[in-house]
């Protein structure tokens, strides 16, 4: 998935294209002048590190496996271990480290954080192997298992990025690219973007480049993506 504005952009297009139009037949804008900028839109995650979409990979597919099971009529789904609280703990005891203990300990608890992220997700790809010619006992019930399956699936896609590329930055040393990493399995299409700003250097969400008409009108709008969007 883009972003927002990217998922939704032809109908926003529509309507924007449909305002200028009307805005131009009643002779309030004539277009003559347009001012072209760039601003970031923010998406809403909390501030990234390595430790927080791990935490959110665990609870979040958890969650979801429950319900599963839930609109299934069962009290679980057989093989599938909810990791919430060991996963809890651990970010826990990471948080709590001071700068000192964070060099000397946080490895191995991220080693340790990482591993109950990947059973989580495995096991999760697993019940949806189980359960994929199971119905529900009344057929009102088949619509909200077919859609929390779908939940978990794509759930499951980013949460396999955060696993790798902690376990590739933590554990390994490695300097993952920013284009690589994955800020959030919420809004996967976030951007880490760069503009030299001085109250905020560095903005988590989507560029977008915004035509403006002398009066203020937006005509045109584009959200870059690739290697347009980090460019100041």
């Amino acid at each position: 998935m883009r972003s927002t504005a990217a998922s939704i952009g032809s109908p926003l297009k529509a309507i924007n294209q449909l305002v200028v139009q009307t805005a131009v037949e009643f002779g309030l804008e004539d277009g003559q002048r347009l001012r072209v900028d760039t601003t970031v839109v923010q998406t809403g995650i909390h501030h990234p590190t390595d430790n927080t979409p791990l935490w959110d990979v665990a609870r979040v597919v958890a969650r979801l496996v429950g319900r599963l099971a839930a609109a299934l009529e069962r009290p679980r789904i057989k093989g599938f271990r909810d990791r919430t609280r060991s996963a809890r703990r651990r970010i826990q005891e990471i948080q709590r480290m001071t700068a000192r203990q964070r060099q000397e300990h946080q490895t191995g608890t991220y080693r340790e954080l990482i591993g109950i992220a990947e059973e989580v997700i495995e096991s999760a790809r697993t019940a949806l192997r189980q359960t994929r010619k199971v119905r529900g006992k009344v057929m009102i019930a088949d619509p909200a298992i077919a859609e929390t399956r779908k939940e978990i699936e794509h759930f499951c896609g980013p949460g396999a990025r955060v696993i790798d590329q902690s376990r590739r930055r933590v554990l390994n040393g490695e300097q993952v690219p920013s284009a690589e990493k994955p800020y959030s399995i919420f809004e996967p299409h976030t951007d880490l973007i760069k503009r030299g700003k001085v109250q905020t250097p560095i903005e988590f969400g989507d560029k977008v480049c915004l035509a403006a008409s002398a009066r203020g009108l937006i005509t045109q709008y584009e959200v870059l993506q690739g290697k347009f969007r980090n460019r100041n």
